[in-house]
This record gives C-alpha cells, structure tokens and sequence, in this order.
C-alpha cells in the first residue's frame, strides 16, 4: 500500500512538472489562443448589453413620455363627466401632435365595467370594456403603463400597428375637486423606437463583424509575432552561451599563451643553451604568432567582459599627458621600424577623470593603428580641453579610409579590406572595443579620413570634477 502512495506521489509530481513545462514552453500560443477568444467575446458581450441598454432607456422614455401627456391631459382638457365633447375635441387635437399616440379612450364606470364616451375611434363610443389594469387603476387611483401586444381588434381597426408593441397607459381622471370621475386609456407605439434599436442592432452587427475579423486577424499576426519572440529569445539565450564559451575559452587559453611565450622568450635569450640562426628565426617566428594569438585571446576577453556587463572600471583623476607620453614612448620603437615620425603635440590640458589602463588601451589601439596603416610621414597626437572633455586626436598621414567603409569602420570583427591593406594582420576587434571603451568612460570617438591622404580619429574624455568649476 505504501508502495502504491508512493508511486501516486511520484506521478502526481511528475505529471505536475510535465504540466508545469508545457505552459512554460507554450505559454505565448495559449496566451493568444486565451485572447483570440477571449477579446470577441468581450465585443460581442459588450455589444449586446450596449442594444440592450438603449432599447430599455428608449422604452422607459416612452413609458415617461406616455404618463406626461395622460398628467397633462388630466389637468387641462378634461374637467367634468358633462365636458365629453370638449374631451373629444382634445383628443382630436392630441392624436395630430406625438407619432407614437396610436389610440386615446376616455371611460366612466359602469356597475363592474367601464363605458368609452370619448375615443380617437369613433365607432369604440359607448363600448362597454373592462381589465386588470382598469380596474387596479381606478380603485389605487394611479397610473398605470404597461408593454402590450395590439389585439385583433386593434389591428383591424390600424393595420399599421400589426407587429409593433405599444404602452398601454390607464390613468384616472379628475374634476375641479381632484375627485376621479373617469379613466383615461391611450396607446402609444414603439415603432420608431424599434426602429432605432433595429438600426442600431444592424449597424452594430456590421461593426461588430468588422472589428472581430480584424481583432482576429491582429491576434493570429500576433502568434507570430509571439513565435518571433520565442525566437528571438532562443538566439539570445544562444548568443549568451557563445558569449560564455568564448570568455571560458579565452581564459583557458591563457595560461598554456603565457608559458609557451615565456619558454620561446628564454630559448631566444640562451637559457637553455646557444642555439643556431635558423632555430632563432623558427623562434623569432613562433614568439610573433604567439603575440598576435596572445592579443586575440585579450581582444575575446575584452568583446566578453563589455558584452555580459562585466568591465571593471578604477577611475582616478590624472593629468593626460601623462598617459599619452608614456604610450608614445613604448610605440615610438614600432614608428622608428617603419621609419616614420611619432609626434605628440603637448599643450597644458586640465586633469581628466578615467581609468588609466582602460585610456591606455584606448591610446595604444588608436596610434598602434596610425602607425600600422601608414607607410610613410607620421603619426601625430594631441590633447586640448574642449568644454567638460579633453579631445585627444591622433592623425596620420596614412592610407586613408574611403566612406562606405567607415560607415561599418567600428563594427565588431570588420576589417578595410583593399590592395593597400593586403598582409596587414588583425582581428577587426580592436576598434570596436577601442569604441565601447570610449563611450564605457563617458566619451565619444569620432573618424575622419580621406583615401591617399591621411586619416583622424578624435576621442573625448571627462574632465575631473574639480576642473570643471
């Protein structure tokens, strides 16, 4: 028995999961499918109470409109039994006025019934009638509406009021004393009303219709754009796991870079002994690829740290020049290989607030770029305070950058590829982290170039808090 528990449990939690699962993954689907019926629903819902509503508010109006004209015709057209004629005259005047007054009786008691002695119909006088109504009426001595049906009788007398429905309205009359002394009985039609609420009901129907196929329509384009999502998030939840792969990757790399750079460095300095021309070539060869590989590896970490958000910044307030000078000084041994000239121009410029390795980085990516497209003239550099920034400039006298390329000049792994840049190794991530860098220390990085002629690219960097005042 314990044994069964047990296995119930286990299913009962399993199915629990699966179901759990199945919502999650179908989620957005059952979302729409929720809302594709849901939302015609709530219109057709709506406008069913809407008809209704204006076709209880068109009824009451009428019902209102009947019990006023029987309180006024109370009032001033009918004063005694002996003014009948007088009381026919007012209803030959009423029946030209409102459309909905189809019938209009005047009746006195009679022993248990009531007699008409005025009418809209002639040949109803001296009639002898009785009802609920009637006789409620007259012993409560108040008025009294009511939705009806036209009888046969009616109906052969008016045609026209075959299928409509009327007020039935018995309220008493009084004379001079407010004694009642006879009932007033009048039909008022709600044709025209009906006619309305039938109006509106098509109209309603026509928009009604409309509106679900394009409700529909919206919410079937949105399942797509609900699977868009879903994929959209997969792809994202893909690129964080390339993200991640590369960053582990990298970091492994490391380590194995580091020794087989540190061994290559001693072969080449004699710690194991003289080797031959040849063997130092091979070496000389090995320790530049491990360099260019050792600087991909940086390159993917730097492309990991700023995409997951993970770009450690120390800011320090510091003199710029000091930065440049010092990057100048350790690139100027590359500028003298290509016999070129490395020049920076060096102004008085306030204190900035930076990190210091992060400017570095910035600084060497840029001239080591100058002095990597430019085979001959130099390479110059500057800084001045512009506004809450320090505008630092390195112009070359390089090869230049034609426009379409410098529209994608920052993207990520792009390279200028032409005949001038043919054997000119790189990996197309320099400016793109060169970019991000920029803006991570709150500055801007703009280029400016001409093919054959020479290209500037611009950096600012904030001001120190102090220097700004």
């Amino acid at each position: 028995m314990l044994g069964n528990k047990k296995r119930d449990t286990d299913y009962d939690l399993g199915a629990g999961v699966l179901s759990r699962a199945f919502l999650k993954k179908h989620s957005q689907v059952i979302y729409a499918v929720i809302l594709i019926f849901f939302i015609p629903i709530v219109i057709i819902g709506n406008t069913i109470f809407t008809i209704l509503r204006f076709d209880r508010n068109s009824e009451e109006q009428l019902r209102q409109q009947s019990l006023i004209i029987a309180e006024l015709f109370d009032a001033t057209a009918f004063n005694s039994l002996d003014d009948s004629a007088r009381a026919q005259e007012a209803i030959n005047r009423l029946l030209t006025g409102p459309d909905e007054l189809r019938s209009f009786d005047i009746m006195v008691p009679k022993g248990e019934e009531f007699q008409i002695i005025a009418s809209s119909f002639p040949e109803n006088l001296d009639t002898m009638v009785s009802g609920t109504n009637i006789l409620i009426a007259w012993s409560e001595d108040f008025g009294i509406a009511h939705l009806s049906q036209p009888s046969f009788e009616l109906i052969r007398r008016d045609p026209d009021l075959a299928g409509e429905r009327f007020y039935n309205v018995v309220f008493p009359l009084h004379d001079g004393d407010n004694n009642k002394i006879a009932l007033l009985n009048l039909k008022m039609t709600l044709r025209d009303a009906d006619a309305s609420t039938k109006g509106a009901v098509i109209m309603s129907t026509i928009l009604l219709t409309v509106t679900v196929i394009i409700v529909l329509g919206l919410l079937l384009l949105n399942t797509k754009l609900f699977q868009y999502a879903v994929l959209f998030r997969k792809l994202e939840e893909i690129d964080q796991m390339k993200d991640e792969f590369i960053s582990m990757v990298s970091h492994e790399l490391r380590s194995p870079i580091t020794a087989i750079k540190g061994y290559v460095s001693m072969f080449l300095d004699g710690s194991f002994g003289k080797i031959s021309d040849a063997g130092t070539k091979g070496l000389t060869t090995i320790d530049a690829s491990i360099r260019r590989l050792a600087d991909l590896v940086e390159d993917l970490l730097d492309v990991s740290r700023i995409e997951q958000q993970r770009m450690k910044l120390t800011l320090e307030q510091l003199p710029i020049e000091e930065v440049i000078e010092q990057t100048v000084t350790e690139l100027s041994v590359s500028a003298k290989a290509k016999n070129l000239a490395l020049i920076y121009e060096k102004k008085a410029a306030p204190k900035i607030s930076t990190d210091r390795d992060k400017l570095r980085q910035i600084l060497v990516n840029l001239i080591g770029n100058a002095i990597k497209y430019t085979k001959k003239g130099s390479v110059t550099v500057s800084a001045e305070a512009t506004g809450a920034f320090v505008r630092v400039k390195i112009k070359d006298t390089g090869i230049g950058i034609g426009a379409k390329d410098r529209e994608k000049l920052f993207s990520k792994f792009y390279r200028v590829k032409n005949e001038n840049t043919q054997g000119v190794t790189g990996t197309g991530l320099g400016l793109w982290i060169t970019k991000r860098l920029v803006e991570i220390l709150g500055g801007e990085i703009a280029v400016d170039s001409i093919e054959n002629v020479g290209t500037e690219v611009s950096f600012t960097v904030p001001l120190a808090t102090s220097a700004k005042h």
